[in-house]
């Protein structure tokens, strides 16, 4: 089976329990699946830990997130009926991945 995981965070280094739990569902997942990885990245450095992902996911994509952007998306949307945390989120790239 085809899985798409969508994470906030990149899973590596898994250093933290976010990751943690992530990471170990992706290499738990991957000895009978194949996944396809999107996720967002607050620094360009977090580049070099896709690599690591491979060994587990087909494909791993990742979107630049801006802290600053995503709380400015927050501020202005707060009008709306959604979770906090989806605005944070929000993003066309990823939005456009995940529809691909």
């Amino acid at each position: 089976m085809r899985i798409l995981c969508l994470t906030s965070r990149l899973p590596y280094p898994p250093n933290r329990g976010d990751r943690l739990r992530a990471f170990h569902l992706i290499e738990h997942l991957s000895r009978e699946h194949e996944l396809v990885l999107l996720s967002f990245i607050t620094h360009e450095a977090e580049r070099e830990h896709i690599a690591a992902l491979r060994e587990y996911c087909q494909d791993v994509q990742v979107v630049t997130m801006s802290p600053r952007r995503s709380a400015a998306s927050v501020a202005t949307n707060l009008w709306r009926q959604q979770p906090l945390q989806a605005l944070y989120y929000r993003s066309p790239a990823m939005e456009k991945l995940v529809a691909e």
